[in-house]
């Protein structure tokens, strides 16, 4: 028997969730009528981009060692975990002691294990695994990163030690609402034949891959216990100011670039020098990305959120629905200009489900991401609303 003491103006969905002895999964709600009280709505959510607690953030004279790791969040507190119910965030680096890298890949990176009071600090409750250097650290990296973030409450999806695990959702209910979150990713490295390949198997570790086909099972697999389904993917160009073509897909366009294997799904060497052939001006648009992401809409996600290009993107109102094509970084140690400003997207939900949306502007500031005031704030916005008027949808900026 189990006894709810609350008081509220809406429904309360109760979520079970249980797991047998060979790992099987099942999952169940109810709505209760609670109490009439005063509303507990709106339900807030923050989401922001990727997030690496490593590499010049922890070398010798680094932010890390020198001020701590909650130096780093410190600026943003009051609009991020402190102005939010619920914060969401692309882990990108393992957190890891694991020394054995993928035999692979050139470009690997971790922090250490540590470095998650960080994310504790900052209010951070959910992130996403599903991305391209999860698996720097293979399966050992992989599993020592969970266990951390489990062991300090933050809930991760993505990834696992097969595509069974990898697939999963995570649930978090707050204020009688219960919300799923699906993340994907489609950065295999097939493209730079990185083998294993980093997406997940029957038997192969990995992260959730990002197809038509496995996402839709993954949305149809939770929509009848979830109140709110929110999908991230890990997807798209690198340094790209629009939502532009995945030459990984699966889609039949032709690809307008020739080289499928070109840098554009490089990252920055771990000795931070640039990268060869970096360039600000692939901002070709193209559909496949945005095709994908409204599928996911069309599919039943409530919102889709993306990261992976580095670069602030625009945001689009799709069938009533958000989709926010690249939030950029937020903690990273690139040296390009157009990788310094970045967005906290703030979602106000009620019972009827996401109702208003505000993009706050940030800097990232010798690695340290600051509101953007002022002038500058201003300029970001309006490069979003630019952005984001290409793809249909009009942002109002307060000035």
């Amino acid at each position: 028997l189990h006894t709810f003491l609350v008081m509220d103006d809406h429904p309360y969905t109760v979520y079970l969730e249980v797991t047998d002895q060979t790992e099987r999964i099942g999952r169940s709600t109810v709505q209760i009528d609670v109490d009439e009280g005063e509303s507990s709505f709106p339900l807030t959510i923050n989401f922001v981009g990727d997030i690496i607690l490593a590499r010049n953030y922890e070398n010798d004279g680094g932010i890390i060692p020198t001020l701590g790791v909650e130096a780093i969040f410190e600026p943003t507190l009051s609009i991020l975990g402190e102005n939010a119910d619920i914060t969401v965030a692309n882990l990108e680096a393992p957190l890891t002691t694991v020394g054995t890298t993928h035999p692979s890949k050139p470009i690997v990176f971790k922090g250490s294990p540590d470095n998650v009071t960080g994310l504790v600090f900052a209010g951070i409750d959910v992130v996403t695994l599903a991305n391209n250097h999860v698996m720097d650290y293979m399966l050992p990296g992989l599993q020592e990163t969970q266990l951390v973030l489990s062991e300090n409450n933050i809930l991760h999806s993505g990834a696992g030690a097969n595509s069974f695990e990898a697939y999963q959702p995570v649930f978090l209910q707050k204020k009688g609402v219960n919300i799923a979150f699906l993340a994907v990713s489609d950065r295999t490295g097939q493209y730079n034949n990185y083998q294993p390949y980093l997406n997940a198997g029957y038997n192969k570790p990995g992260f959730a891959y990002m197809t038509p086909y496995y996402m839709l099972q993954q949305i149809e697999e939770v929509e009848y216990v979830a109140d709110l389904i929110v999908v991230e993917m890990h997807a798209g160009s690198e340094y790209s100011s629009s939502p532009s073509y995945d030459y990984d897909g699966y889609f039949s366009d032709s690809n307008p670039y020739e080289d499928h294997a070109s840098d554009r799904d490089n990252d920055i060497p771990s000795n931070s020098e640039e990268e060869e052939d970096y360039s600000p001006y692939l901002d070709i648009p193209h559909m496949w990305d945005r095709e994908i992401r409204h599928f996911a809409i069309d599919s039943g996600a409530d919102i889709v959120i993306v990261h992976h290009p580095h670069i602030v993107q625009g945001v689009e109102v799709y069938n009533g629905k958000l989709i926010a094509h690249s939030l950029g970084n937020f903690v990273f140690d690139l040296s390009y200009a157009e990788t310094f400003p970045s967005m906290i997207v703030q979602s106000k939900i009620d019972w009827s489900g996401f109702y208003e949306f505000n993009l706050d502007p940030v800097i990232i500031d010798d690695y340290i991401p600051v509101p953007a005031l002022g002038e500058l704030g201003l300029h970001i916005l309006d490069d979003i609303a630019m952005k984001s008027k290409a793809l249909s949808t009009t942002l109002n900026i307060d000035r």
